[in-house]
């Protein structure tokens, strides 16, 4: 393991020499720069190249950073920006309700919690941002999932399974496809006691400036405190929300409405 981890540093000490050299690097120069052997540094590069973080020039022999790294920085530099765009909206949900609220966004058929802003309540709810859940048994998961191909659905759940967390956890493809259905038709989604027994969370989603649906936002509270004749007017709060944040993400009014009828012609926008 020890070992792995090394070969992990010396590659990333090499993508930092070729980030701060834009005319690119010999691998004579990387392994003179990085201090290990020749041999060590060619293998390095040529599994950097390999998998197309970097690029290797036939005529001069430098090596650069690949489109790759852009796409990677353009993913991390949207989160960032999400995440902070959206942070005042989200923390004046949990001021009405006291209860947490999660921002998240979809990544590789899987939930990624970005942020979250703890109620300050004695009993609370906390998911750690970078956690990864299932799409099939949280509303966050629902809402972002509605908006994307059904095909690539239920590929998803063929992938990942449909693990059954509590008696209420839908199992079913089929009945999971109603339930997205139910979410494009009214703009939100719940998670009834699915992940866990005695805590409800309701969700909608978040669109950017081309209409497309970049994230998602919920509450999330012990069941006692959030009972289902509640979760209405929870729902109506958290579809506000969705729809303040996502103004300031450059969404126009009529894209808004559009997101808010039936759900249909949308897409989720690529993480």
């Amino acid at each position: 393991m020890s070992k792995t981890i090394n070969s992990v540093e010396k590659a990333l000490r090499i993508l930092d020499l070729l980030a701060e050299h834009y005319n690119g690097l010999r691998v004579s120069e990387i392994a003179q720069l990085t201090g290990v052997p020749y041999s060590t540094a060619h293998r390095l590069v040529c599994t950097l190249e390999t998998n197309g973080y970097i690029t290797g020039s036939p005529d001069t022999g430098r090596y650069s950073l690949s489109l790759k790294i852009l796409g990677l920085y353009r993913a991390l530099n949207h989160r960032m920006n999400l995440t902070q765009i959206c942070f005042p909206y989200l923390s004046q949900l949990m001021e009405k309700y006291w209860e947490t609220v999660h921002l998240a966004v979809y990544n590789d058929g899987e939930v990624v919690y970005l942020n979250t802003i703890v109620s300050p309540r004695s009993l609370a709810m906390y998911t750690e941002p970078g956690k990864r859940a299932p799409i099939h048994a949280t509303a966050l998961g629902k809402v972002l999932a509605a908006y994307l191909p059904e095909d690539q659905v239920l590929a998803v759940l063929a992938e990942k399974g449909m693990k059954r967390f509590t008696p209420n956890t839908i199992v079913s493809p089929e009945k999971f496809l109603e339930a997205l259905q139910w979410v494009r038709t009214h703009g939100y989604a719940v998670d009834n006691e699915e992940v866990e027994l005695g805590v409800r969370c309701v969700a909608s989603s978040l669109i950017n400036h081309n209409g497309n649906v970049v994230g998602a936002v919920s509450v999330s509270a012990p069941s006692a405190r959030l009972p289902l004749e509640k979760i209405g007017e929870i729902a109506e709060s958290v579809m506000a929300t969705c729809d303040a944040a996502s103004r300031a993400l450059g969404a126009t009014e009529a894209a808004i409405r559009a997101h808010r009828s039936t759900g249909y012609g949308k897409r989720l926008a690529s993480q």
